[in-house]
C-alpha cells in the first residue's frame, strides 16, 4: 500500500523516476534476500512496503488503551504488551491476506495501471488459484490468533474480515470505498477493547458510547484521509479504466475535502477526551499533534505527484498514529497499577 522509501524528505520531482517496463527482481531490501520463488508471495504480502501493517494495527492498540481507562482498575502494562503483540502479529497476516485477495480481485485492472502492473498476480508470477489459497492460509493464521483472545472478539473481527473482503469491489461501485476500507479498519478499535474486557456495544455509561463512538469514528476518518491522498497516484489510469475513488470525484477539489475531515476527526478525539474527562495528557498530543499533522500534510502533499502522495501517505500513517496512541497511552500510564506485571 506505499512505497519503501525511509527518507525524511519528500522526494522532488528529479528522485520520481518512470517504472521499467519489465519487471525487474528487487536488487535491495527485505525481498533481495528472500528465495525467488517466495518473492512474489512477499510481494503480495506488501512486506517491503510496512506501513500499511500499521493502519490495520493501530486501531488495535487504540482499543486496548481505550478499554483500559475505561476499566476501574486499569489492567498491568504486561496484559496491554501481550495484547498488542498478538495484535502486531496478527495485523501481518489480516494486511497479508487483505493485499493478496485486492490483487486477485484487481489483477485485469492492475495489468492497466503502470503504479500495479508489476503486482505478482497481474505479471503472471502467481495464478488466481495460488493466490486465493494464499488468501485462506494467511486469513486462518490471523483469525487463528483469536483463540487467544476472548471469545468476544470474534464478534468484531468476523465484520472486520468481511468488509475488508468486500472492499476491493467497492470502487466498482461507489466513488467512496475508503469508507468501506476506513469502517473495516476502524472495528480492530473494537477487536482491542473486547480483548482488555469492555464490550463496545454493552457499556453501561452513556457517555463511555459515546466515547467509543467518537473513538471509532477517528479511525474511519483516519482512513479516509490517508487512503484518498494514497489513490491520488493513479488518477489519470483510474479515470481511463471507470474505477471510481474520492480521488476521481473530487479531482481538484480533494483538498478542500481533506481538510474539513481533517477538521472532523480533530473535533471527535477532542469529544473522546471530554466524554472520558481526560487530561492535557490526552489533548496535548492526541488532539493537538495530530491537528499538526494532518494539517501539514494536507499543506505540503502534491495530489498531481504520485511520488509526493505516497510519502505523505506513509509518513502520516505513522505519524498520526503515534500522535493517537501517545494519548492514550500516558494517561494509562498514570493510572495503571505500579510495575510491569
Amino acid at each position: 500500500m506505499s512505497t519503501d522509501d525511509t527518507s525524511i524528505h519528500e522526494p522532488s520531482k528529479t528522485q520520481q523516476n518512470p517504472e521499467p517496463d519489465a519487471y525487474q527482481s528487487p536488487k535491495e531490501g527485505l525481498l533481495s534476500y528472500l528465495p525467488g520463488r517466495v518473492v512474489p508471495y512477499a510481494e503480495l504480502m506488501r512486506l517491503e512496503r510496512p506501513a500499511g501493517y500499521f493502519t490495520f494495527y493501530f486501531p488495535h492498540l487504540y482499543g486496548t488503551l481505550y478499554a483500559a481507562l475505561r476499566l476501574s482498575s486499569p489492567p498491568p502494562f504486561a496484559q496491554i504488551v501481550r495484547l498488542n503483540l498478538i495484535f502486531v502479529v496478527g495485523s501481518v497476516f489480516l494486511r497479508g491476506a487483505a493485499c493478496t485477495w485486492n490483487d486477485i480481485i484487481d489483477a485485469p485492472f492492475d495489468r492497466q495501471v503502470a503504479r500495479c502492473r508489476h503486482r505478482a498476480i497481474a505479471r503472471g508470477a502467481v495464478t488466481p488459484v495460488a493466490g486465493f489459497a494464499f488468501t485462506l492460509v494467511q486469513t486462518t493464521l490471523g483469525l487463528g490468533l483469536l483463540t487467544r483472545l476472548p471469545p468476544l472478539c470474534g464478534l468484531y473481527a468476523f465484520p472486520l474480515a468481511l468488509l475488508m473482503a468486500i472492499y476491493p469491489f467497492a470502487k466498482r461501485f461507489t466513488a467512496y470505498p475508503q469508507i468501506v476500507l476506513g469502517f473495516s479498519l476502524a472495528l480492530g478499535q473494537q477487536v482491542g477493547a473486547a480483548a482488555v474486557g469492555i464490550d463496545p456495544l454493552s457499556d453501561n455509561s452513556p457517555r463511555a458510547l459515546y466515547a467509543m463512538a467518537s473513538l471509532y469514528a477517528s479511525n474511519v476518518l483516519c482512513a479516509i484521509i490517508v487512503d484518498a491522498v494514497y489513490s491520488h497516484q493513479d488518477l489519470q489510469d483510474d479515470m481511463e479504466l471507470g474505477l471510481k475513488s474520492i480521488a476521481t470525484a473530487w479531482q481538484d477539489l480533494t483538498k478542500p475535502l481533506l481538510w474539513l475531515l481533517a477538521l472532523s476527526q480533530v473535533l471527535v478525539l477532542a469529544a473522546v477526551g471530554v466524554l472520558l474527562d481526560l487530561g492535557w495528557g490526552y489533548f496535548s498530543p492526541t488532539v493537538l499533534c495530530t491537528a499538526f499533522v494532518l494539517g501539514k500534510m494536507i499543506q505540503k502533499v502534491k495530489l498531481d505527484e504520485p511520488a509526493s502522495c505516497a510519502w505523505w501517505f506513509r509518513h502520516s500513517i505513522y505519524l498520526t498514529g503515534l500522535t493517537q496512541a501517545s494519548g492514550l497511552l500516558m494517561t494509562y500510564l498514570a493510572r495503571r497499577p505500579a510495575g510491569f506485571s
